[in-house]
């Protein structure tokens, strides 16, 4: 059984109570101020405060997910279908500086593959943009 001892979860629960119940993405950060987690929701107030309260009924992988959630972020849209796309874009955005580090280890090299996913995200960011 694991024991959520995270020190700020009542700072968070009332940073989330603030936020409005409009649809949006959020993203939680460890100490480091890293992105551990990218979500969306169309009620953000509602989802982002279900991570911090009833602690005792989450699964095991969520409370060590709330364990190292130490602040979070959130991009409000106008429709679901416009926070699945923002969350798809900042999901890969947050782990595009892992996924180059990771390839560049791998193979002494950056790969082409970095570049290529690179390219696809900036275009459809751009795309996201214009809409």
């Amino acid at each position: 059984m694991i024991e959520v001892t995270n020190k700020n979860i009542e700072d968070l629960r009332k940073k989330a109570n603030r936020l409005p119940l409009s649809p949006g993405v959020y993203l939680m950060k460890d100490k480091n101020e890293k992105i551990i987690y990218v979500g969306k929701s169309k009620a953000l107030k509602n989802r982002v405060l279900s991570y911090f309260t009833d602690i005792d009924n989450h699964t095991v992988k969520t409370k060590r997910l709330v364990q190292n959630i130490y602040d979070f972020d959130t991009m409000l849209t106008t429709t679901e279908i416009e926070a699945l796309a923002l969350e798809n874009t900042e999901e890969k955005m947050a782990r595009l500086e892992e996924y180059r580090v990771n390839l560049c280890m791998e193979c002494g090299c950056c790969s082409t593959y970095f570049f290529k996913t690179f390219i696809a995200l900036s275009l459809f960011l751009n795309w996201l943009r214009s809409s």
